[in-house]
C-alpha cells in the first residue's frame, strides 16, 4: 500500500476521549510525505496539531512541521493529560490561563530543533528556540525571553497547591541527603532565559537574566541579575560541583541600590524606628559559598550610606541557630539612624507579651554565635567613641566575652578594656546588660559602673554620655522595635 492514508475517529485512554484527524501522502523511498494531524480533547477542548512532511523510510528519517497546542484553560488541559499518562504530578497553574504554543520542528533520530517558539499563558508571553541532542551523550540548549509575569498569582497557586497537598509527616524519618548534581551525568546544556519584567510581592522586577550551563556534574552560573525595585541592580555568578561528596557553590554576589530603604521595604522589612533619610546608598561585593550544611559570605565589602563594613559572615543550617559574625565597620553614627518621631517605644511603653526582667536574656539561649566586632569611630548618645571591639562567643548557653574595648572614650582620652571570661551567662551576663546604656533608664546604671563591675577603669565620660542619649537608646531597643 502506497497511500496516501487518511483516517477519522474518536478513542479515550483512562476514560478520557480524544477526538483525531489525520492524513499522510503517499509513501516513497527518501522523499518527504505530507502529513497533517490534529488531535483535540472533548473536555476542555484543547487541540494538538501538526502540519508538515516526514521522511520515515530515509536513510536518516526526519520531520519537518509545524507544532501548535492550545487551547482555553491550560490547567483543565494538563489534569487531562495527567490523568492520561497516569502521573499524579502536581500542578500549579494560577486559574483558567488560556495558552498557545506554536513552534517550527526539525528532527531526526538524533536531534530535534524547536526554532519559532511562541508562548503565551494568559497575559504572559515568550519566544525562543530549542536544541536537543538525542544520542549517547545528551544536549540541551534552550533560549527564552519572557515578556512580563504576574510571579505573585504564580506564588500564591504555589502556596495554595502546597497546602492542599502536603502529607503528613509524623512518624516518617526524613529521607538522606542526596546530590542533586549526580542526576546531571552525561548531560551537556545551556540555558540563556531573559525577562522584560515580573511582578513580585506586588513591586517590579526589570531586566530579569539568567544565564547557566551544565557539563561534567556541575553548573556554571554566568549570570544571574535582575534590578530590584528602589534601582538596586543585583547579580550572582559562580558555579555549583561537587566537592568532598556534596554539592558546593561557590560565587560572587554583588549588589547596588540607589534607595536600599525602598528595597528593603519591599521585601517586608519594617523601618519605623530608623530615620527617614539613613539607609539610602548601598553597594556589596562579597564572595559566597553554600553547601547544605553551611552558607558563608566572605571578603565583604560592603558601603552603606557613609559608612564600608569589611569582613565575613557564616550560618549553619541546623535546627538551633547557629552564625558566625567577623566585621570591621570604618565609622558608624548611631545617632543619624535613630528615628525622632515619638513612638510608644519612645515612651517607654511595652509590648503587652514582650519579656522583661531575666526572662528577656532566655532568648540567649536559642542560638549559637562567635561574634566579632571592630569599629574604628562610633557616634553616639552626641559623643564619638574610637576602637570599640567586641569578641565574644555563645556556645551551648555559655557566654565567653574575650574582649569588650573601647580606646577612646568620648574624645576624652579615655579606655577602657574587658577581658573576663564567662563560663556561664546567666548572672554576669543580666548584671552586664541591666547596666548597659542599651536597656530601659529604669534599670540602666551607668556605662562606668558596668565597667567597674567588671573590674575595668571605665571614665566617668562614658556614664555621662550614656546618660545625655537616654531617649533615643529607649526608642532604638524596646522590645517592640526590635521585633521588625
Amino acid at each position: 500500500m502506497q497511500g496516501p492514508y487518511a483516517a477519522e475517529g474518536r478513542f479515550s485512554v483512562r476514560d478520557q476521549a480524544v477526538g483525531f484527524d489525520i492524513s499522510l501522502g503517499a509513501a516513497r523511498q527518501d522523499a518527504a510525505m505530507p502529513l497533517r494531524a490534529k488531535l483535540e480533547l472533548e473536555r476542555g477542548g484543547a487541540v494538538v496539531a501538526v502540519q508538515g512532511s516526514v521522511s520515515p523510510f530515509a536513510a536518516d528519517p526526519s520531520i519537518d512541521a509545524k507544532f501548535t497546542f492550545d487551547g482555553g484553560d491550560l490547567r483543565e488541559a494538563l489534569s487531562i493529560v495527567t490523568k492520561m499518562v497516569d502521573s499524579d504530578a502536581p500542578l500549579v497553574i494560577p486559574g483558567a490561563q488560556t495558552f498557545s504554543i506554536t513552534a517550527q520542528l526539525t528532527g531526526t533520530a538524533e536531534t530535534l530543533a524547536v526554532n519559532d517558539l511562541v508562548l503565551a499563558v494568559g497575559e504572559t508571553r515568550a519566544t525562543g528556540a530549542v536544541a536537543a541532542s538525542l544520542g549517547a551523550a545528551p544536549g540541551l540548549d534552550v533560549t527564552l525571553a519572557v515578556g512580563r509575569i504576574d510571579l505573585d498569582a504564580w506564588v500564591n497557586a504555589v502556596s495554595t497547591q502546597t497546602a492542599e497537598t502536603a502529607p503528613s509527616r509524623s512518624g516518617i524519618a526524613p529521607s538522606p541527603p542526596t546530590n542533586p548534581l549526580t542526576a546531571l551525568g552525561g548531560l551537556t546544556a545551556s540555558v540563556n532565559v531573559t525577562g522584560e519584567a515580573l511582578t513580585f510581592r506586588g513591586g517590579l522586577v526589570r531586566r530579569f537574566r539568567l544565564a547557566a550551563s551544565v557539563a561534567d556534574e556541575s553548573v556554571d552560573l554566568a549570570a544571574l541579575s535582575a534590578m530590584l525595585p528602589g534601582g538596586a541592580d543585583v547579580s550572582l555568578t559562580g558555579r555549583a560541583a561537587t566537592v568532598d561528596g556534596q554539592p558546593r557553590f561557590d560565587g560572587r554576589l554583588e549588589l547596588a541600590a540607589a534607595d536600599f530603604r525602598a528595597a528593603a521595604e519591599w521585601l517586608g522589612v519594617s523601618l519605623d524606628g530608623v530615620a527617614p533619610g539613613r539607609l539610602r546608598q548601598f553597594s556589596l561585593q562579597s564572595q559566597v559559598r553554600a553547601t547544605p550544611d553551611l552558607g558563608q559570605a566572605f571578603g565583604i565589602d560592603l558601603r552603606l550610606d557613609s559608612s564600608r563594613i569589611t569582613g565575613g559572615l557564616a550560618y549553619a543550617f541546623r535546627a538551633r541557630p547557629s552564625f558566625s559574625v567577623d566585621l570591621e565597620i570604618d565609622r558608624l553614627n548611631l545617632d543619624a539612624y535613630l528615628a525622632d518621631d515619638p513612638s510608644p517605644s519612645a515612651t517607654g511603653d511595652r509590648a503587652p507579651n514582650a519579656p522583661t526582667g531575666t526572662g528577656a536574656f532566655a532568648v540567649l539561649d536559642t542560638f549559637d554565635t562567635n561574634t566579632k566586632i571592630k569599629i574604628d569611630s562610633l557616634t553616639f548618645g552626641g559623643r564619638r567613641f574610637g576602637g570599640v571591639a567586641l569578641d565574644a562567643s555563645l556556645l551551648g548557653g555559655a557566654l565567653t566575652l574575650r574582649e569588650a574595648a573601647i580606646a577612646d572614650a568620648g574624645g576624652a582620652g579615655s579606655r577602657c578594656r574587658v577581658r573576663p571570661a564567662i563560663s556561664r551567662p546567666s548572672r554576669p551576663l543580666i548584671r552586664a546588660w541591666r547596666s548597659s546604656p542599651a536597656m530601659s533608664p529604669r534599670r540602666r546604671a551607668s556605662l562606668g559602673s558596668t565597667c567597674r563591675s567588671m573590674r575595668a577603669p571605665w571614665e566617668r565620660s562614658i556614664s555621662a554620655a550614656a546618660s545625655s542619649a537616654r531617649s533615643r537608646i529607649s526608642r532604638s531597643t524596646s522590645p517592640a522595635r526590635s521585633a521588625t
